[in-house]
């Protein structure tokens, strides 16, 4: 029986094919940033523009989403410095292909998504498909994202770390402990949560995110924003709020989803009054060893590319930019304005050479 064809329709909105969205996202293991809680909570509290939902059938079997942002005449990813990933979700690489050609073909000047993962079907089909209809294309290596594979037991996790962290991390437990009563805690939803959130969110602030603006309660859409995924989340049972206390009192937080057998650590923050007992490193090291005894695959540590995540693991996963622009005097234009105009990754701290590939 010959196979039925791949089609493309497009909507506004995320409520038209919600639930068979979220089983198509769960079916792929695809991450939680494009399952559609995170993505109608991004538009809700981010979003500028109006949201366009490319969907892909194989007859009535949704295959294929892909969520873009229209504005301007430019289709965007709905992402922004609190996206960690974006991606098509995909039930294989001729969904992801029939949803590429639609997107390029849908009249726009550009096309502009950002943290694709390098390794996806989704920023393969683009590059592709752009190249095969003559669009001038741009990809750029973004940023950097580690992450350390689980071993199979703490004993071999211990081992596999570096000396000088099993003991610095040691050294400050034993200090800490010394200091009061030492107890983490890993809140997963419940009628405590906002709270819980509050809390949270207060530990963070006290640092320097707070001092530059960049915490999470330093802006009231941001507030909102990670309030609602928390409690998305939470009814998911995803959700793990993180704290290390101290006489009971919260001196680091994490904000943090388990999906699967994946941790993801969103949001980090401490106190920084114990600046000098490492809060924060000493929550991550005990969370990172919960992930292992609970055998889970993979710790995502996510966010920028900083050196204290590389004591914890050497490997990295790469986060590219594409942009794609017709072949007519606008889109060059467009190309010609960011191609020459300054990298994404030449202003990211340890990005490593920018890689630009474009497409002629």
């Amino acid at each position: 029986m010959t196979a039925l064809p791949v089609s493309v329709e497009v909507f506004d909105g995320v409520d038209v094919a919600y639930r068979e969205w979220d089983q198509l996202a769960t079916a792929t293991s695809a991450p939680p940033f494009v399952f559609p809680g995170w993505i109608s909570a991004w538009q809700r509290w981010f979003g500028t523009g109006r949201l366009r939902l490319f969907v892909a059938r194989r007859g009535p079997d949704l295959v294929g989403i892909m969520p873009l942002v229209l504005r301007r005449r430019a289709l965007r990813s709905p992402t922004n410095p609190h996206s960690p990933l974006f991606d098509l979700v995909v039930r294989d690489e001729e969904a992801a292909r029939a949803l590429a050609q639609t997107v390029l073909d849908a009249g726009v000047r550009r096309v502009d998504l950002s943290f694709l993962d390098g390794s996806s079907l989704g920023l393969e089909a683009l590059r592709s498909v752009a190249s095969h209809s003559g669009h001038r294309q741009i990809v750029r290596l973004q940023s950097r994202a580690p992450f350390l594979r689980c071993r199979q037991d703490l004993a071999a996790h211990r081992a596999a770390l570096s000396r000088n962290l099993r003991h610095d991390t040691d050294r400050r437990f034993r200090r800490l402990v010394e200091t009061g009563a030492v107890s983490i805690q890993v809140a997963t939803g419940g009628e405590r949560l906002d709270a819980l959130l509050e809390e949270a969110f207060a530990v963070e602030e006290l640092g320097w995110k707070g001092t530059r603006g960049t915490a999470i309660a330093s802006r009231h859409e941001v507030r909102h924003f990670y309030s609602e995924v928390a409690r998305w989340a939470a009814q998911r049972g995803w959700l793990r709020l993180a704290f290390l206390r101290l006489d009971g009192r919260a001196i680091a937080m994490q904000f943090d989803l388990e999906v699967s057998r994946t941790y993801y650590s969103l949001k980090i923050g401490y106190d920084p009054a114990y600046e000098h007992l490492a809060p924060g490193k000493l929550l991550t090291y005990a969370m990172v060893s919960r992930a292992v005894t609970r055998g889970l695959e993979t710790y995502e540590l996510l966010g920028k590319d900083e050196e204290w995540k590389y004591r914890f693991t050497s490997t990295f996963r790469e986060r590219f930019a594409f942009a794609a622009f017709p072949r007519s005097p606008v889109g060059l234009v467009g190309w010609t304005g960011s191609r020459y105009g300054l990298p994404i990754a030449r202003r990211l701290p340890l990005a490593g050479r920018v890689r630009d590939v474009v497409r002629r």
